[in-house]
């Protein structure tokens, strides 16, 4: 993959991150999917991200999910979200 495209999926991944977490405090944009938008770009754009994902015990049966039938339903998309801006948080406090 090249470095432009990985850097255009780096880039539209923060975006969606921000939106993301503004949507979880302003209730008119849908955060979870944008968190969820979000991760499945960092996870195209770093390979070390998706194995990281992918080995999460916690999410990786929604990504396997994801991945069979490219939807969720609405509790599980609230869910991997929570989960995955928790997961983001602890990580970045840990360190």
């Amino acid at each position: 993959m090249s470095i432009v495209k990985r850097m255009l999926l780096a880039v539209a991944a923060l975006g969606a991150l921000f939106i993301g977490v503004l949507g979880l405090i302003i209730p008119i944009i849908p955060g979870v999917l944008f968190l969820l938008l979000a991760a499945v770009l960092f996870a195209g754009a770093s390979q070390r991200f998706r194995a990281r994902l992918h080995a999460s015990p916690r999410a990786r049966p929604y990504l396997l999910r994801w991945e069979a039938t490219a939807e969720l339903p609405l509790l599980t998309r609230a869910q991997a979200g929570v989960l995955l801006v928790y997961a983001g948080l602890a990580d970045t406090l840990r360190r």
